[in-house]
């Protein structure tokens, strides 16, 4: 039977070895051992169903996000305040406007650990409903 493993690749993702050699394509886990920090439920979980295998993880133990939606009337002077209780000032912010298009703030400003303001004064006004999504 090969030797079946996940490594950590140097552009942050994954791959799959097979007796030491990359493996493209789909794969069949017929018997799956977990050690070591993978067996961590935090950050690997395989579910069996049958003769399904599935085989799901998690790279980043502390995921977390919070998103809302918020419109015109939930700026003032032009500046969104964000509480999202993520206790970090280092976030990944992404913002979305009604088309749904991804678009690049004025200003994000953290203000504490659980708040941060972003500035889209140079939108003018809004329309329509957006979105923003804040993770760590």
């Amino acid at each position: 039977m090969a030797n079946r493993s996940l490594k950590a690749t140097t552009n942050g993702g994954w791959a799959v070895e097979e007796d030491g050699t990359d493996v493209v394509g789909s794969l069949d886990f017929t018997n799956l051992s977990v050690a070591g920090a993978m067996a961590d439920a935090d950050l690997f979980a395989v579910s069996q169903s049958g003769a399904v295998k599935a085989l799901a993880f998690s790279v980043f133990r502390d995921a977390a996000t919070y998103t809302t939606t918020f419109n015109n009337g939930d700026l003032v002077a032009g500046v969104l305040t964000v509480t999202h209780s993520l206790n970090s000032t280092i976030l990944h912010v992404t913002v979305a406007n009604n088309a749904p298009q991804i678009i690049v703030p004025d200003a994000v400003v953290f203000t504490g650990a659980d708040t941060l303001t972003i500035d889209l004064t140079s939108f003018g006004t809004l329309s329509g409903i957006w979105s923003v999504r804040v993770s760590k």
